[in-house]
Parts: C-alpha cells; sequence; structure tokens
C-alpha cells in the first residue's frame, strides 16, 4: 500500500498494513496516528500535529525526509517524536538517501537552549541501523545540534553549541522601586560579567515632530566619565563623577558589566518618548558570530520612557494632554535646576538636570532652569530635528 508522491496524509487515526508486506509514503504523512505494521518513508514525513508522537507497530524505514518540530523539551508535547513500538522492531536509517529537517515551531523562542539540551526523537525497543546522509540545521538558529545514533532505544539530537549566547535584559535605574524617568537621558545597567555586547536602542514613539524618527535604530556607543560640576564636562576634582554615552549607527561592543549605570542622550532622547533597549553579545569571542539583524539573537527588551518636559524632580509620567489644572511641572523642578548650576552637594544629578540645547552640551548653565520655566509655563519642547534621519544629526559628540 502507497500514499503517491505529491498526496499528503494525515493520520490522526490508526493505519493497519498488517496484512500486507508494508506502507510506503512516496507524498506527505503527518499527523499523531498509529500504522500497524511495517512502513517505509520515501517522502516526507512529519509526526504530529505541531508537535506531536506518531506511532509504529511495525519496523521503520527512512529513505526520504524527516522533519522535526522542536518547540520545547518534552517530548510529544513541545517537540515531535517517533515511537516505534513492539518487540525486535528494526530502525533503519539510509544514509544515501534519508534527511533529517530541524525547525522551530512558531513562537518558540530558541535563546532557551543550552548545550547539552537533548530531544529523543526516534524511539524503539529493538535495533537502529544507519544514519542520516544529512541534517538540516534549523534557520537562524543559535543553537547548534548533532545526532547521537548511540543504540539505546532512541535516536537523539543534542544541542552542541549556542552560537550566539543569550543576554540578559537591561535593567533600568532605579528611584527606590520606581524607575527613574529624565527628559533627556535613558539611564539603565546592562551586561553580562565577562562578555562583550551591545546595547541596541529602538525610537518607538516620539512626540512630534520627532516621530518622523519612530521606529529607528541606533546604538549606546563608547562611554566616557562626566563630572558632576555643573559648568563642567571632564572630571573635576571634589566632585562624582558619572558614566555617560551617546548613541551612534554601529553596534559598539565592550564589556558592559563594569561600567554600573549608564546614562545615555541623544538629540533623539526627548521629553515624552517611547524607547525599547536589547542587548547581543558576542560567540566565541568575537562579536562578528552574532547577527544584530536576526531578533534571536538579542535579549528580550526593556521599555523605557521619558518625562514630560521640564520634568525634572517628580518623576512624572508622560500622558499628554495636560491635566486640566495646569502642567505638572512645579517650581520646585526649577529650583532644583538651580542647586545643580551651584553645583550644591544634595542636588539632584546632571543627569536629570541637563535639558538643553536639542545637542546636549552637559553643562548646566541659566538655559536648563529657563528651560524647566517653560515647561512650569506648559510651553512645548522648543527643540527640532537637525536631521531627516538620526545617522545624519549634526550634533557634535561633547564627551571626553
Amino acid at each position: 500500500m502507497t500514499n503517491q508522491a505529491g498526496g499528503t496524509v494525515n493520520n490522526d487515526g490508526t493505519i493497519n498494513a498488517s496484512a500486507i508486506s508494508n506502507w510506503t509514503n512516496d507524498g506527505t504523512l503527518t499527523g499523531t496516528g498509529l500504522i500497524i505494521g511495517d512502513f517505509i518513508n520515501e517522502g516526507t514525513f512529519a509526526p504530529g500535529d505541531s508537535p506531536g508522537v506518531h506511532t509504529i507497530n511495525g519496523d521503520y524505514t527512512e529513505q526520504g525526509t524527516l522533519e522535526i518540530e522542536i518547540g520545547g523539551l518534552t517530548a510529544g508535547t513541545e517537540y515531535d517524536f517517533v515511537n516505534v513500538i513492539g518487540a525486535n522492531r528494526t530502525v533503519f536509517l539510509n544514509n544515501p538517501t534519508s534527511t533529517l529537517v530541524i525547525s522551530f515551531l512558531g513562537g518558540f523562542d530558541a535563546r532557551v537552549l543550552s548545550v547539552g539540551d537533548e530531544f529523543d526523537i526516534i524511539q524503539y525497543t529493538g535495533s537502529l541501523a544507519g544514519t542520516f546522509s544529512s541534517v538540516v540545521q534549523p534557520v537562524d538558529s543559535p543553537a547548534v545540534f548533532e545526532v547521537d545514533y548511540t543504540d539505546d532505544g532512541s535516536v537523539t539530537l543534542r544541542v552542541t553549541e549556542v552560537v550566539c549566547p543569550p543576554s540578559n535584559s537591561p535593567v533600568a535605574e532605579l528611584i527606590g522601586a520606581d524607575v527613574s524617568t529624565k527628559n533627556r537621558f535613558l539611564s539603565f545597567t546592562a551586561g553580562d560579567v565577562g562578555r562583550i555586547q551591545a546595547v541596541r536602542v529602538r525610537f518607538v514613539s516620539l512626540p512630534r515632530p520627532f516621530d518622523l524618527w519612530d521606529g529607528s535604530v541606533l546604538w549606546v556607543g563608547p562611554s566616557s566619565q562626566v563630572t558632576e560640576a555643573g559648568a563642567n564636562v571632564l572630571p573635576t576634582e571634589g566632585f562624582p563623577n558619572f558614566t555617560a554615552a551617546t548613541l551612534q549607527c554601529a553596534p559598539f561592543f565592550a564589556d558592559l558589566s563594569s561600567l554600573g549605570t549608564i546614562h545615555v542622550f541623544h538629540e533623539g532622547i526627548v521629553p515624552g518618548g517611547t524607547y525599547e533597549l536589547a542587548v547581543i553579545g558576542e560567540a566565541g569571542g568575537t562579536e562578528e558570530d552574532c547577527d544584530v539583524d536576526f531578533e534571536g539573537y538579542f535579549s528580550s527588551s526593556l521599555a523605557m520612557t521619558t518625562a514630560i518636559w521640564g520634568d525634572t524632580v517628580l518623576d512624572l509620567s508622560f500622558d499628554p494632554p495636560l491635566p486640566p489644572n495646569g502642567p505638572p511641572v512645579d517650581v520646585v523642578d526649577a529650583l532644583a535646576l538651580l542647586e545643580r548650576f551651584a553645583s550644591v552637594a544634595s542636588a539632584i544629578i546632571k543627569a536629570r538636570a541637563d535639558l538643553e540645547p536639542a545637542c546636549l552640551d552637559l553643562r548646566i548653565n541659566v538655559s536648563d532652569v529657563l528651560a524647566s520655566l517653560a515647561g512650569f509655563a506648559g510651553l512645548s519642547y522648543p527643540f527640532t530635528l537637525t536631521a531627516a534621519d538620526p545617522c545624519d544629526s549634526t550634533c557634535p559628540n561633547v564627551l571626553p
């Protein structure tokens, strides 16, 4: 009995071939059913219903293509397998023609896989002969699989290498239990100890006219130490420093774990914006091994927002339109800026106080105080884009 080439059979019941010599598939066979009798696959055998187990009570000969989908570590419910039952059954893999094709189920995050993870894709109670002639790895997979043919009752897929190991997500700076939102900076920690990694920043939703840059992707660039002294940028004796970085168009890989909190600024980091940050790491010691165009190599994203224009103290979220009883920015914000301008030891940090110009200068002056007062007065953010594309920004790099 034969399923002809080009035909498709979804067997979720029973195919009884015990009264004939065998059942041969020259087309496509899927499903979670049972085959009674010997089975020869010369076409495509895709056990399960994404995923599932197909049972064969007879000998199994594979000389076509076996397709296995993986969506987790549990056989039958999270990945496909073939279960060959009965006494003294033989599994024969015809080396010249048999192919194993591995793929991931939709929605499966392959970044959870680790070296040593195993998948018993063929289970049997008798004997095994032969090997697959070729093994097709999943497309854009961070994991590399090999097949173990040890005759111990199963043909096993094993993860032997994770090409681009998963990275931990960035962590937003907190004040108490709340995220520390700022007007012109995104503040976070990132990086896994001993790894070379890069941070991607995606502009998700910016207020007009900056929404022209929505969807754009930039990268955190090299960092520098900047003084908290209001009028200076370079480290200044008697004042603490903080780690600052700006954004650039090309990925920048470094050991981020030693930097502590990173305060990132850019022309496109503006009040009322929403951003997504994600980390990608190197593989085998070189960042070139990790394809920055493949989303599966990135950490899960950290969503961050910036504060409403002029709010430097209260961490108020941006929720336009303004409340009916007036703007949520008050004179406290301006006074806090005056303290930072005067370099008072207890003043708010520079990353909270630096509001202007459009291309931040990392200095606190009277213009920043006036900018906060403008927010108090309900005036809109006064700056606009310097270029239609963030990679064409004309802002100078003011980092030391």
